[in-house]
């Protein structure tokens, strides 16, 4: 009987600490749907990712390099402050703005 009194404390223990965990020491991401258009271009679904406190331990390296499919692709992002991964690129023209941000 007492091995379930310290298995009863510690699953209470483990589970009051993710109750309470900070969401600046998550880190996570959502799929994206890719789509090649007819002119070449490609479409994506909205998509997500951050990293953590627990995920970055240098914070001076704050660029995230890119594998699509396990191979690694010629782009970087940039992380923010909060954990936030972000391209940096100027948009030129109006057009290429999705109309579901304008």
């Amino acid at each position: 009987m007492p091995s379930w009194g310290l298995a009863g404390k510690l699953f209470k223990n483990i589970s009051g600490y993710l109750t309470e965990m900070n969401p600046a020491t998550l880190t996570g991401a959502i799929d994206v749907i890719i789509i090649r258009q007819e002119d070449g271009t490609f479409q994506t679904s909205p998509w997500h990712v951050r990293f953590g406190k627990m995920g970055c331990f240098w914070v001076n390296e704050n660029s995230v390099d890119i594998e699509i499919n396990g191979k690694s692709v010629d782009m970087t992002m940039k992380l923010g402050v909060a954990g936030e991964a972000f391209f940096l690129h100027d948009i030129s023209v109006a057009s290429e703005v999705s109309s579901l941000l304008a």
